[in-house]
């Protein structure tokens, strides 16, 4: 089997080559902890947030490669949370838009952008934040450029569903006076009434409170034949009393006739379009101050109806709120918490951008020389705007710098002045920021490669070839 070594060996090391041309290197990283601090909207549910975000970047890039900087966000500590404004279905989004400035060789900005999907959401319930954000650059010069973390802003956009049902036993529905309430469970089927339970009083002086977060609300309870009166309030302004805005008579169907039935999860009343924001709906007891009526109707059941009837105390109930939403109502900005950086002084990444070859663009044609001495504008493509990809990544958001400050025009052999201008593309495109277009791709690719690691297989073969033949020749001639 020695004879088998030499060739093997040499096979070996020929794949090895082929793996050395093969394998990129990658570039180092580095990571710096930004903390920021963020009030107002949805921060201001339960006091301000505070944000761990680690920003990493590569140290070093050629110029003609992509920056590509990486935002990892977490809260920091047990409390202090974005928090759920109100009632909403699944499917609301929690934006977020981190700025980061570039110093050094270059002058402008970085800027990341993406959401999270939320859950279905009731009031104080916690906000989900982005795993990470990515923002990218196109590198067009050499030097040593800074990227410091800025401003940070979060926003929610309620989902777009229109109503949200709120049972009468959640912890948002507040009823008073303590005690004058029952909560009735597993109600009949017949009675229809929302997850089979209500709540019901008797007491001239019972009210339930409703506060939502939406632009209207509805009132559901039950059409009962034997019902109290039920007043409507929307609304306490300041240090104005709220108003009445209705009187409610469950006893009486839809076309006024009076009912003789027990019907639950029904419409009492509905507000009008109400502008988008928090709103509180009171329903309170009219009074029993009604003569008592005639037995005629549908005995509740568990309850001595003829008796309630006979002394005229008439009963009242909640089944059910919905508040209702038009997102077209939601002002831009409404629950929108602003952050900001709280580390003195504020971290910043390096890197160190070396020079490289470029690809020279390709020259304009001069335009034939007219009558007059005006020179001929060529026009410029501006790329299209792809905010509108629903299939987009929605953390890679293609940025360039430009759009903070002006650049310094640096001195050269041939004086040049370099302006950056913010893409207006969601992704920034492959070739440089001054122009939008793509780069003519490098000849060859990947077939170079290939055809290099196989010549070297090729003569790796055939030395291990003539080797053996050397040896079989050699120990002919011994013989």
């Amino acid at each position: 089997m020695s004879r088998w070594r030499v060739p093997a060996v040499a096979s070996f090391a020929g794949l090895a080559a082929i793996g050395l041309f093969i394998l990129p290197a990658e570039a180092e990283t580095a990571s710096i902890p930004v903390n920021y601090l963020c009030t107002g909207g949805i921060a201001d549910q339960r006091g301000p947030v505070n944000l761990k975000v680690d920003v990493t970047a590569p140290t070093t890039l050629r110029v003609g490669g992509q920056l590509r900087v990486n935002w990892s966000l977490a809260y920091d500590g047990q409390t202090g949370r974005f928090s759920s404004p109100g009632y909403f279905g699944a499917g609301s989004t929690l934006h977020v838009n981190s700025t980061a400035t570039l110093g050094g060789s270059w002058a402008g900005a970085l800027e990341a952008a993406g959401s999270e999907e939320q859950k279905e959401l009731k009031p104080w319930d916690p906000l989900a934040l982005p795993k990470a954000a990515s923002s990218e650059a196109h590198l067009t010069q050499p030097g040593t450029l800074t990227i410091t973390p800025s401003t940070m802003t979060v926003d929610f956009l309620p989902a777009a569903a229109e109503a949200v049902t709120v049972n009468d036993d959640d912890t948002q529905v507040k009823y008073a006076p303590a005690g004058a309430w029952a909560h009735k469970n597993s109600t009949p089927v017949r009675y229809k009434d929302h997850d089979r339970d209500v709540h019901r009083t008797t007491d001239a002086d019972a009210s339930a409170s409703f506060t939502f977060t939406g632009t209207g609300v509805e009132y559901y309870g039950r059409r009962h034949w034997n019902s109290a009166k039920v007043k409507v309030y929307l609304d306490p302004s300041g240090p104005e009393p709220e108003k009445q805005v209705a009187t409610v008579d469950p006893t009486l169907d839809d076309d006024g006739t009076p009912t003789n039935r027990i019907e639950g999860n029904t419409l009492l009343w509905e507000s009008e379009k109400l502008p988008y924001g928090q709103h509180t709906v009171r329903i309170a007891h009219a009074g029993n101050t009604a003569a008592a009526p005639e037995l005629e109707g549908e005995p509740e059941d568990g309850v001595d109806a003829k008796a309630e009837a006979q002394a005229a105390v008439k009963p009242i109930f909640v089944d059910a709120f919905k508040a209702l939403l038009d997102p077209e109502e939601i002002p831009a900005g409404f629950h929108r918490a602003t952050c900001r950086v709280t580390n003195r002084p504020a971290p910043s990444l390096k890197v160190v951008v070396q020079g490289g070859t470029t690809t020279s663009p390709t020259p304009t044609p001069t335009p034939t020389p007219t009558g007059t001495n005006r020179p001929t504008n060529t026009p410029t493509t501006t790329p299209p705007n792809n905010n509108g990809d629903n299939n987009q990544d929605p953390w890679h958001v293609g940025v360039v710098p430009g759009a903070v400050k002006t650049p310094t025009t640096r001195a050269s052999a041939s004086p040049t002045t370099t302006r950056f201008i913010k893409a207006q593309v969601v992704k920034t495109p492959k070739g440089g920021v001054d122009t939008g277009e793509a780069p003519v791709e490098a000849t060859g690719g990947p077939y170079g490669l290939i055809a290099g690691g196989s010549a070297l297989l090729l003569v790796s073969a055939t030395g291990g070839l003539l080797v053996r033949r050397r040896r079989a020749a050699h120990a002919g001639g011994a013989k």
